[in-house]
């Protein structure tokens, strides 16, 4: 098939209106597959399948083809036959030339999966993002103020979007709320009700957060972002003024990361670290909160800077274990993030790593006491794979990865669940530990080394600290009135 010519056929409003229902359908029903069946040419039965991501290649490629007068409408079958042209011709990565020269299975097994999961493991787990959502609330609105912060991020988001980091988290749960319902968000009506019970919601203010986020056709086609447009800028703006949602899996993950993305873009034009430094702090203070809701005093402790000696952030000591915490805030660029990763792109972001490890050795031999040391660098941005990154880094330094055995990454999702196991079963989490040191030194397994594989196998699948926290939020308050 020549899918350009094909779909220089198609309508681009109605074609990008009917993809986007596809993938609305997809994520209520919490599907990120679906099977379609047809007959060949020859009547024979054929079973293939449209995938979300795919759809979202569709919507960038028809852009970068097609225009809103073309006079043919597309229906249903013609989504479904477009979108299965790329179940079978994504290979771009293995004619990149960069690939074609690494030397070693492990890299070649990273830039493969590290680009597959970053662009598909999210649609996977889209219901992560509003875990995410709780935490971004905790990072971004109360810990910058219990801790003084030198930044003042309400100015940021009123200087951006018009409005405070309150009033922007009612309206962006609402906007991602109203894309459940509907693909198209031209003349959304906001009801009195609501604008009573939550003043910030008007529709003056809701049309202003719809503009933040869209994007029009001019714009995509000419930059050199391609689907990652749609990340940041999930509302596509058609030349006959319609709004219609790109992806609705993207609408989901503005949760996650929305009211980050709007703080560090400021900074970033101004072209100041003013923020991602500052941000460091927030997330240590997320994880301090999180020990101190578990753990008793005397079991953790914040590990104080050493002159000449660059030391972890963390030392929780358990019966059996040593464990050293240091967390990076660091995030992917987002040309590493794709089925064709930029692999000097994913290079460079590995070793921002590499300083974590010397942290952690040189906090090994400080606190060594006989017990083990468990040696764990707590990421922030979700990384799918993140335990494939140990052996390509290592080899950066030429550290010998059997010595390596004990050093684990963990997301902080995983870290959640870990520290709430600590305190309610010793045991369980020992297991948990013990299972993960054997795992590491295996090679080739299937399932995978993350601790999420782990405790899959232990039938552990709840994050209670994320709970916990979403009933004690104010903010959910309002909501849970509103549904009353």
């Amino acid at each position: 098939m020549n899918i350009e010519k094909e779909l220089k056929k198609f309508n681009l409003q109605e074609l990008l209106y009917l993809i986007s229902e596809e993938t609305r359908e997809m994520i209520s029903k919490e599907d990120f597959k679906k099977d379609i069946f047809y007959y060949s040419r020859k009547k024979i039965p054929k079973k293939t399948w449209v995938l979300p991501w795919n759809l979202l290649k569709l919507s960038f490629l028809a852009i970068k083809q097609s225009n809103d007068y073309r006079s043919t409408i597309p229906k249903e079958k013609d989504v479904y036959r477009l979108a299965t042209y790329f179940n079978n011709n994504d290979k771009n990565l293995f004619e990149n030339p960069q690939f074609k020269k690494l030397k070693y299975d492990d890299e070649k097994l990273l830039i493969i999966l590290f680009g597959l999961s970053q662009e598909q493991f999210g649609y996977q787990l889209c219901h992560k993002n509003y875990e995410g959502f709780i935490r971004s609330i905790i990072l971004l609105n109360i810990i910058p103020k219990e801790i003084n912060s030198k930044l003042n991020l309400n100015e940021v988001l009123k200087e951006e979007v018009g409005f405070n980091i309150d009033s922007f988290n009612e309206l962006l749960y609402i906007l991602v709320g109203f894309s459940f319902i509907r693909t198209d968000f031209n003349n959304i009506k906001i009801k009195n009700d609501v604008t009573k019970r939550l003043p910030s919601v008007t529709e003056e203010n809701f049309k202003r957060i719809i503009n933040y986020y869209t994007i029009n056709y001019s714009e995509i086609r000419n930059n050199s972002l391609g689907t990652h447009n749609f990340s940041g800028k999930p509302i596509i703006k058609t030349d006959k003024n319609k709004l219609i949602i790109s992806n609705h899996f993207m609408m989901s993950n503005l949760l996650s990361y929305g009211l980050y993305w709007v703080i560090r873009n400021h900074y970033r034009v101004k072209g100041t670290q003013e923020f991602t430094d500052e941000f460091g702090r927030y997330f240590e203070s997320y994880a301090e909160k999180l020990f101190k809701h578990y753990l008793p005093n005397n079991m953790y402790e914040k590990i104080p800077e050493r002159e000449n000696m660059e030391m972890p952030d963390w030392k929780i000591e358990t019966e059996k274990y040593i464990l050293l915490l240091e967390q990076k805030s660091t995030l992917a660029p987002i040309k590493v993030k794709g089925m064709s990763p930029d692999i000097n792109g994913l290079r460079d972001y590995m070793k921002k790593f590499l300083k974590a490890i010397k942290q952690l050795d040189s906090g090994e031999k400080v606190y060594e006491n006989g017990k083990q040391t468990i040696k764990i660098i707590v990421h922030f941005e979700t990384l799918y794979v993140s335990e494939l990154l140990k052996e390509p880094l290592l080899r950066i330094p030429k550290l010998n990865p059997s010595k390596y055995e004990n050093l684990f990454f963990a997301s902080m999702d995983e870290l959640e669940i870990l520290i709430d196991l600590l305190n309610k079963n010793e045991k369980l989490f020992e297991k948990i530990i013990e299972e993960k040191l054997r795992v590491e030194k295996e090679s080739n397994l299937q399932d995978g080394r993350s601790f999420d594989k782990i405790f899959e196998k232990y039938d552990i699948n709840e994050n209670n600290y994320i709970n916990t926290l979403e009933n004690n939020l104010p903010f959910f308050d309002k909501f849970r009135e509103r549904k009353q």
